[in-house]
């Protein structure tokens, strides 16, 4: 999928080390672009691309796991960082994973019981240990959306550690979404609460998030909105990156965060 970085070749050195080579991104990670809120348009413009991409993983039963501001880049197709079009590129399919009967969790833990990914974008029904699919990545967009818009977390906690968000995951609803940038698209806010949904199940489906932005830029007239100038005004240097991927260790009696 275009959306997706781009594989160029892999292979294996003589002392057993792997390897992938892969094209030149030149530009900024969405995480360097701004702490703030976007305009509709811009979040809309990086999401839709990402809900395409994850239809088709989605169809191919591929579970990307680790979808993050970090992990969706803007590149500039001109080489300098400067020029030519962007396009919006899906990193770090480290976290992948391929479902299938034989495997439930679609190998979501670790053999120790811990579980990979980065916490505020953590679907709950993967954390909890139940099985998962495709939903998952549906969830952590649907965060990364809630961000563009609000320039802030659906989920937080009072005093910052990471159990004390396990618990908000659990525990609260997401906040109102609303955008100090002005008023969203009709039917936005409703997606957007609908893909960090708690219960997989109530969630829409990757293409279904991508025709329901589609038709949004369509009917707003903010279809191709300039991310070029996106890129051109990032708090940071070009292709630097964070938000960095974690392990969550399981809790020492080896119970969900999430039992009482």
């Amino acid at each position: 999928h275009p959306a997706a970085v781009t594989v160029l070749d892999s292979g294996v050195f003589d002392n057993g080390l792997p390897y992938l080579v892969m094209e030149l991104l030149v530009g900024a990670d969405v995480a360097a672009v701004s702490d703030d809120a976007l305009p509709a348009g811009e979040a809309i413009a990086i999401a839709r691309p990402v809900a395409e991409m994850l239809a088709v993983a989605a169809e191919r039963g591929l579970v990307h796991r680790d979808i993050k501001p970090a992990n969706v880049f803007l590149h500039r197709t001109g080489g300098d960082g400067r020029s030519g079009k962007v396009e919006v590129k899906v990193l770090d399919f480290g976290l992948a994973k391929m479902l299938d009967d034989s495997d439930p969790l679609g190998g979501d833990m670790t053999q120790q019981g811990a579980i990979v990914g980065t916490p505020a974008y953590i679907a709950p029904e993967r954390l909890e240990g139940r099985p998962f699919g495709p939903p998952v990545d549906v969830f952590s967009l649907g965060v990364l959306l809630y961000r563009l818009l609000a320039g802030r977390l659906p989920f937080t906690a009072a005093g910052g550690s990471l159990w004390e968000l396990l618990e908000a995951l659990k525990r609260c609803e997401p906040a109102p979404l609303t955008s100090p940038c002005g008023e969203l698209p009709e039917g936005l806010c409703e997606l957007v609460m609908s893909m960090v949904a708690r219960e997989p199940e109530r969630r829409p489906q990757a293409d279904e998030v991508a025709a329901r932005l589609a038709e949004m830029e369509r009917s707003t007239g903010e279809a191709g909105a300039d991310l070029a100038a996106l890129v051109a005004r990032t708090r940071r240097g070009p292709v630097e990156r964070h938000d960095s991927s974690t392990t969550l260790e399981p809790l020492p009696d080896s119970r969900s965060p999430f039992e009482d």
